[in-house]
């Protein structure tokens, strides 16, 4: 997974994030992409990406879904992810505690309501930034 970029999909208001899971398939087509899924099912986020696929070219590295309960892999995807972006703050204390490089740790959604924990400092409140863009094409760090 060296390289790769770490996404978290988590519902918002209940729904699916459609466009972000679309976006991050989209720039699978620069490097593999894993969505650590928070509370969504692998066949939720497969009825956003099968119209997607079908518009994509078979060969990209395209993404990995890994659970958040699935400490091993989280580990592995963000210890060796070259960006992270995390919809939570039980996703951004994972990183931090498996030894992410927190430079490469970035805040993509505004904190969900039923999150816990302190909003890291480094991270601009919401109301401060526009988070309808995403971007996710990053050289490696």
């Amino acid at each position: 997974m060296l390289g790769c970029s770490v996404i978290e999909i988590m519902p918002s208001s209940g729904r699916v994030p459609a466009e972000l899971i679309e976006a991050g398939y989209r720039s699978s087509q620069y490097g593999l992409v894993v969505f650590v899924l928070n509370n969504v099912t692998y066949q939720a986020v497969n009825l956003v990406l099968d119209p997607v696929v079908k518009t994509m070219p078979l060969s990209i590295p395209g993404v990995l879904y890994v659970k958040i309960g699935d400490e091993q892999r989280v580990r592995e995807a963000v210890t060796s992810a070259s960006i992270v972006y995390f919809a939570s703050n039980s996703l951004y204390n994972l990183a931090a505690s498996y030894g992410a490089a927190l430079k490469l740790v970035h805040l993509d959604l505004p904190p969900q309501m039923n999150d816990t924990g302190p909003t890291p400092k480094h991270i601009p409140p919401p109301e401060t930034v526009d988070w309808r863009h995403h971007s996710f094409h990053h050289s490696a760090a």
